[in-house]
């Protein structure tokens, strides 16, 4: 377990790596594993009844990678995945990144598998998808698109995708693996868009090497940690549920732990995921607490056997003690994870203590560099405000046609500063003990502000403190 040293007196801390950087792409990680583990489970589809084994998602996203290459893309193109979470979406992502194409993953909230309506909106975007060929396509008013590769639904201007990958196996092997040799893990990997909850969606590009900074997390996810007999010795990560948009956990749980993703259905959905974990012997999760408590909230959920599930990361905000109570039905371990799509992540373990696992204080992973500055940028002492700086091998390349905002934020010396201010948070627990005159004065709130309405949320669901915020101000006058 990493903690905290209490002879800190600067707001400052290097947990050191144990693991070393792998110094390979994600294509070269994902074809070792589908080498060694040819007929491993790689993805269950749940919803959709499929499951696709290590080798044949190798066979496939090979032949698909292809036909990108017979369509002329190669090393530093861009590819926009649109749908929900289904097995084509995954191909075209393991597809894509063997040879240098970087994805942009379009979030898109549908509530089943159509994509007849996702094409029907696609010609809503660009009206002559539904007239001209797909070999005749000039994409009027969207230059830089080329393509359209549609897995449902034929649509004029679209391949459908039995069709995309016929035109794969008019590419020789040989140029595939070819193309595969151009890609350096240092190249970009991937477009990861931030939730928005203090602000716009910011566009993230990552490198290949942010699988090498994985590694550090194995030993908290790998295998369990001998503190509950039910562990029975199965590893956590063995058969991990994916609940939110795809994304690197999506696609990369398998290639980094050699584990199997249960895919619950192409959108969060309660009571499929409940079933999802009975059914597929889920081992591990990880989704919001509101999440979590729709699930809790299922009317028929004692009906539900959770037996397999050891282990729950969640974020966003800290757990009232009474939720991580009742969580408890769920899973034997919930540990709070936060951090930021740029790279940087804090964890709690199993082994943290309870006044930690409860609390909003946990360290980062091994492999980061973090300190609070002031206004000055000179490290602050402890327990002083100021802004959260991270530096690390995870750490994003730039934002995605955002030349300045980038170099506002990303310093020659390698800090990247977040513009977050470590601040008290006021949890439910809390505010019930304030309201029995139980809480000390250092947590009494200014403002105690009643919303009618639902709080506004970002498309993943949480809450958008921007908006919050700004209703609070307006209903203040302030």
């Amino acid at each position: 377990m990493t903690q905290i040293s209490p002879k800190l007196t600067s707001s400052y801390i290097h947990v050191p790596n144990e693991q070393p950087c792998l110094g390979k792409t994600a294509g070269q990680l994902f074809n070792e594993r589908a080498n060694n583990n040819p007929d491993k489970e790689m993805y269950v589809f749940y919803a959709d009844k499929e499951w696709k084994t290590y080798k044949q998602m190798q066979d496939e996203s090979h032949q698909f990678a292809r036909g990108l290459l017979k369509l002329g893309l190669k090393k530093g193109d861009t590819l926009g995945i649109w749908g929900g979470n289904h097995y084509e979406w995954l191909l075209a992502y393991l597809a894509s990144f063997q040879i240098g194409v970087i994805t942009l993953g379009i979030k898109v909230i549908v509530l089943m598998r159509s994509p007849a309506d996702l094409c029907d909106k696609a010609c809503q975007v660009i009206p002559e998808l539904a007239v001209n060929s797909a070999e005749n396509l000039n994409c009027q008013g969207t230059p830089s698109l080329r393509y359209v590769i549609n897995a449902g639904k034929k649509c004029s201007g679209a391949y459908s995708l039995v069709e995309f990958m016929e035109l794969g196996k008019a590419v020789d092997e040989s140029v595939f693996f070819k193309a595969c040799e151009l890609v350096d893990f240092d190249d970009p990997l991937a477009v990861f868009f931030t939730s928005g909850s203090t602000g716009f969606p910011k566009a993230v590009t990552h490198a290949h090497r942010l699988l090498n900074f994985f590694p550090d997390l194995y030993d908290l996810y790998s295998k369990p940690y001998s503190v509950d007999a039910e562990d029975n010795g199965i590893p956590w990560i063995s058969r991990f549920a994916l609940t939110t948009s795809f994304g690197g956990d999506g696609a990369f749980i398998p290639i980094l732990y050699t584990a199997t993703t249960i895919i619950p259905g192409p959108t969060f959905d309660a009571q499929i995921l409940a079933s999802a974990i009975q059914d597929e012997k889920v081992t591990s999760t990880s989704m919001l607490i509101h999440h979590l408590n729709d699930i809790l909230s299922l009317p028929n959920f004692d009906e539900y056997d959770f037996a397999s599930l050891q282990l729950c990361l969640t974020g966003g905000s800290i757990i009232p003690r009474s939720l991580r109570d009742r969580m408890t039905k769920i899973a034997n371990h919930i540990l709070l994870v936060y951090g930021g799509t740029e790279g940087f992540i804090l964890h709690q373990t199993p082994k943290d203590p309870t006044e930690l696992l409860q609390g909003a204080a946990y360290p980062p992973v091994a492999g980061q560099e973090m300190k609070v500055i002031g206004p000055d940028e000179q490290i602050v002492p402890i327990n002083t405000s100021g802004e959260i700086c991270f530096r690390g091998r995870s750490l994003f390349m730039y934002y995605w046609g955002e030349d300045a905002t980038t170099k506002a934020v990303k310093k020659s010396t390698g800090w990247y500063h977040t513009g977050l201010h470590p601040s008290a948070k006021v949890t439910v627990d809390e505010l019930k003990e304030f309201c029995r005159g139980k809480v000390s004065d250092f947590l009494i709130p200014k403002y105690i502000l009643f919303m009618e309405a639902a709080f506004p949320t970002t498309e993943t669901g949480k809450f958008s403190r921007n908006q919050i915020a700004a209703q609070a101000k307006s209903l203040l006058g302030l």
